[in-house]
């Protein structure tokens, strides 16, 4: 019998995530894009690390590495405004930071999507073509991701006393198929 653990909260963050990913990629150039992709950049972070959907990760990874780029790319142009002499180290994150992203983007199953992707940006003059990266961008889908890692269910009791309640996930468990249909009994 195989089961599936459908962590819905988990799912309603991942929609959120990619809702605000669609309204940060429509308006990259704007002032308020650097402080929202700041804020993405560390949920999406988080909302990985707890996921456990391998297969729809690519994406999220991909998307996470790319606005990496775009941010260090801002960074470049930034200190390059300001005539900062950090802007050699800013020159080398984004060169660094385009690497992995051509890695993630190198693992994509869809050639097409590869190709455009890669329109953004040339890895060996570390160099980011922001209209392109923005369009390329556009056309990447990110999958709502269901399955988290569970929360210790055993925890310590606390001061002797009684264990907190175990959390109940939402869970259907499959019993049988009768004349092709399943049936289905929810979860203990």
């Amino acid at each position: 019998m195989q089961s599936f653990n459908l962590n819905i909260e988990h799912a309603h963050r991942s929609a959120e995530l990619a809702s605000r990913w669609e309204a940060l990629i429509r308006g990259l150039d704007g002032n308020a894009a650097a402080e929202e992709s700041r804020s993405l950049l560390t949920d999406i972070e988080a909302t990985l690390e707890e996921s456990t959907d391998s297969g729809g990760l690519r994406n999220w990874q991909v998307a996470l590495a790319l606005l990496r780029v775009w941010r260090a790319d801002q960074d470049v142009r930034a200190a390059a405004r300001a005539g900062e002499s950090d802007l050699v180290a800013c020159r080398g994150r984004l060169q660094v930071l385009l690497q992995e992203a051509d890695e993630a983007v190198g693992e994509l199953p869809s050639e097409q999507l590869r190709a455009s992707l890669r329109t953004g940006y040339d890895l060996n003059a570390a160099q980011v073509n922001r209209k392109a990266l923005q369009s390329a961008l556009a056309r990447l889908t990110l999958p709502t991701l269901y399955s988290a890692r569970e929360k210790d269910r055993w925890s310590r009791r606390k001061n002797g006393g009684e264990a907190p309640p175990l959390p109940r996930v939402p869970v259907l468990r499959l019993v049988a198929f009768l004349d092709g249909a399943p049936w289905c009994l929810p979860n203990p």
